[in-house]
């Protein structure tokens, strides 16, 4: 009777913390649905995979979706790391020693390939990502933006921590303020920017849920799961009745998926520990250890290596297949290299 109780709660009951619980799992969804959606599969052609094309053309039209999970995550687990150690010292160059080394291992190799121009002062801000904001460059944008947020992350801590929702509601009404800013007075950096600006309400959101995450904060499931549902099946009857107003406007394009992305988490945490599927559980989570790898080097390097060594057709459907195994290789060997740089770098010197 007792285990039975405990079973029935757990359907019952759902803590935040399970978001933390999948935080694996919903990164190595995230990389799936970002793949897909940089693989461009859907210019292959229907007759090739006709039972999978209409599974892969949603997943390819909401392919933003797994940028927005990417965010909030990252800010929930910046949470987490600073509340543990708040030395703003230590944060940094935890952080430095995370992120940094992978993308100037990443960044060097494919502007070595890519760039026709000799240029050194080019080569030094297209690897440091500067490019995107100077130029536009959009290749690793994702990674510019999330640097300049892991560096204001002490300051959003400590206003959010203060102000609860009011910091938050604040942080957001700045970041879609300077998005209309640049967009009235700045139309030459709207276009370079707009891809970034947009996407930073939900790192902060993430900032603010992580709080919530860490206490084990509880609600009924059944009402998270109708919530959830109820969000990601309006955002699609949205995007499928004004599909045309979206496509003009970047605003609209943004913000649509942010309750998508909001709804998933919520949805995919609550129902997922429910659910006995231990091995798409195991190969979900395996994804999401290196996440952050395939993310930087999808569509990147495996792509131009392959273009310049081998002739390679496009419009098989083999060709994407084989370049997300060759990505999740690089990814393995990538992460292994910048764990022992990381390693080498946090560990106490002995005197």
């Amino acid at each position: 009777m007792a285990e039975k109780s405990i079973k029935n709660s757990k359907w019952l009951t759902y803590n935040l913390g399970q978001i933390s619980e999948c935080r694996d799992v919903l990164f190595g969804i995230s990389a799936i649905i970002l793949v897909i959606f940089h693989s461009r599969l859907m210019k292959v052609g229907r007759p090739q995979f006709a039972f999978m094309y209409d599974i892969i053309k949603v997943i390819h039209d909401y392919g933003n979706l797994g940028v927005d999970i990417f965010l909030i995550l990252s800010g929930i687990g910046l949470y987490y790391s600073f509340s543990k150690n708040g030395n703003i010292r230590e944060f940094y160059k935890r952080r430095a020693v995370r992120v940094l080394p992978p993308l100037f291992i990443v960044t060097s190799l494919y502007y070595s390939i890519t760039m026709t121009s000799g240029n050194v002062f080019d080569y030094l801000e297209n690897i440091t990502t500067l490019s995107f904001f100077t130029k536009g460059d959009w290749a690793f944008w994702y990674f510019s933006i999330i640097i300049i947020l892991y560096a204001l992350y002490p300051f959003i801590h400590k206003l959010i921590e203060r102000y609860r929702i009011f910091g938050l509601a604040l942080l957001w009404v700045l970041s879609i303020g300077f998005y209309c800013y640049v967009f009235l007075r700045h139309r030459g950096w709207f276009e370079n920017w707009e891809i970034g600006i947009l996407r930073t309400p939900m790192f902060f959101f993430g900032c603010w849920l992580g709080k919530l995450v860490k206490e084990g904060k509880t609600l009924p499931t059944p009402l998270v799961v109708l919530v959830s549902s109820a969000l990601i099946a309006g955002v699609c009857v949205f995007n499928h009745c004004f599909a045309g107003l979206i496509e003009k406007h970047y605003f609209i394009e943004r913000v649509v998926f942010w309750p998508l992305a909001i709804g998933m988490i919520f949805l995919v945490s609550a129902v997922l520990p429910l659910l006995p599927i231990p091995r798409i559980k195991k190969l979900l989570s395996f994804f999401g250890l290196y996440s952050f790898e395939i993310y930087l080097l999808f569509n990147r390097l495996p792509k131009e290596v392959a273009q310049k060594i081998f002739y390679v057709d496009k419009g098989l459907v083999c060709y994407y297949f084989a370049m997300f195994v060759a990505t999740v290789v690089l990814a393995i060997l990538l992460k292994m290299v910048c764990d022992s740089i990381t390693k080498f770098l946090l560990t106490p010197k002995k005197k």
